[in-house]
């Protein structure tokens, strides 16, 4: 049975603790899966990268453990958003779900993200609504190619 030590946000190695002593610290929020830890064999890592100890879905590093999938839709949204602008039709939904998805992202883990998202989906937005401007008055005027 492998016998784990984490580093405390001081710096101090703690242990050694077993995979269940090392879960309940887990539930009770005492190491994160970012928590720096070695194993007795001298093998070293983050709490995220050891299964179970986080239950199932453990993270992996430079993860955000737990991204929202509000975040991620958002982020994949402004990202679509950017080509979408160009066809008016879609790029107002796209955009505006990616508004939508990273404001509600926000206040969950991902916020990274969500940010990233309602910046693309802004800019798409805007290029939308030039894109529509722009054929309005070129129709209105008679352009015609």
């Amino acid at each position: 049975m492998t016998n784990f030590f984490y580093t405390d946000a001081n710096g101090y190695q703690q242990g050694p603790y077993s995979m269940q002593q090392l879960q309940a610290l887990a539930a009770q929020g005492v190491i994160t899966p970012h928590t720096p830890i070695e194993t007795e064999m001298g093998e070293q890592g983050v709490a995220g990268q050891i299964p179970g100890v986080f239950g199932s879905a453990f993270a992996m590093p430079g993860v955000q453990a737990g991204a929202s999938g509000v975040a991620i839709a958002a982020l994949v949204l402004g990202i679509v958003g950017m080509f979408a602008w160009c066809i008016p039709l879609f790029g107002f939904p796209i955009n505006v779900a990616g508004l939508i998805c990273g404001i509600i992202g926000l206040s969950k883990n991902g916020r990274g993200m969500a940010i990233t998202g309602i910046v693309l989906s802004s800019i798409g937005l805007l290029f939308s609504i030039l894109n529509a401007v722009a054929g309005l008055l070129m129709f209105l005027n008679g352009v015609t190619f």
